[in-house]
């Protein structure tokens, strides 16, 4: 939090006046959770794919983004895949609730 750079930095404020920023930013302004984050949204996508076999970016409509940044980034980018029938597996909140249930130490006599 760079109280230099932002007003009330401490604070989420969508309406923010100066935007500048880079997602995770860099050097001093670093997100210490990057690579937390970009695991979590790995293993997110690894799970939805394995599902979706055919998947795929449909190239002719990518759109680049028109902001020049450090990585390449798209403005628009059309998905295809044949819808499936809906899978019943668990809700994320019943996968938390017996993470919570496995992880909470048993104590004899209680």
């Amino acid at each position: 939090m760079d109280e230099t750079e932002f007003k009330n930095p401490e604070e989420v404020d969508f309406d923010r006046a100066n935007k500048r920023h880079m997602a995770f930013g860099l050097g001093a302004h670093s997100c210490m959770a990057s690579d937390n984050i970009r695991l979590e949204f790995r293993i997110l996508f690894e799970r939805i794919l394995s599902r979706i076999r055919d998947f795929r970016v449909e190239e002719a409509g990518l759109r680049p983004s028109p902001v020049p940044a450090i990585a390449a980034g798209y403005q628009h980018v059309p998905f295809v895949f044949t819808p499936g029938k809906k899978v019943r597996g668990p809700r994320i909140a019943d996968y938390s609730q017996q993470t919570a249930e496995r992880l909470t130490p048993q104590i004899e006599g209680a």
